[in-house]
């Protein structure tokens, strides 16, 4: 326990130059390199809580905590093959530094999500007598709930990826 404290607590003494280059480092760093993977992770659950509550703080913390959090710790969330932890990281951070971006792209899901629902119900019947009839049992019952719908980071992995290398905004690739 004294380690992972330990392991935190020089995490928390580092300070944010430029994002991409010290993500990379940051595991590296022998001052930092934790004994224990749970170090990092722990860090990565903390800062996640902390952008789910950031808009309590004044607008100029919320930006440099977000910066922080898009470009330190989503990358690093991302090499710990945390993939959902990263897209909230990057969801929450675009909602902070591209508020107008963020409330567009939120605008533009919720419009299709009833063609999303549609075409998940269209498909989901075929799908369970196909793999039924290949030996596998579907892997929910039709009376089961569903999800509440995609998210940002979903509605972006359901469509084309190649926005990444043409969108004018950071948060757009989102």
């Amino acid at each position: 326990m004294a380690e992972l404290v330990d392991g935190l607590t020089k995490l928390s003494t580092l300070t944010f130059v430029d994002g991409e280059e010290q993500a990379e480092k940051l595991p590296q760093a022998s001052a930092v390199r934790p004994k224990d993977a749970r170090v990092i992770i722990i860090k990565l659950a903390d800062r996640l809580h902390n952008m789910r509550t950031l808009e309590h703080l004044d607008p100029e913390k919320r930006r440099r905590i977000a910066l922080e959090t898009r470009e330190i710790y989503a990358p690093l969330a991302h090499r710990f093959g945390m993939a959902g932890v990263k897209a909230e990281l990057e969801d929450l951070a675009c909602k902070f530094l591209e508020p107008e971006d963020y409330r567009a792209l939120a605008r533009k899901v919720k419009a299709r999500k009833s063609e999303r629902e549609e075409t998940i119900e269209r498909l989901r019947v075929p799908l369970a007598e196909e793999l039924r009839s290949a030996g596998s049992p579907a892997t929910r019952s039709p009376a089961a709930p569903r999800t509440s719908g995609l998210s940002i980071r979903d509605e972006e992995s359901a469509t084309s990826r190649s926005r990444r290398s043409t969108t004018s905004s950071r948060c757009a690739c989102w």
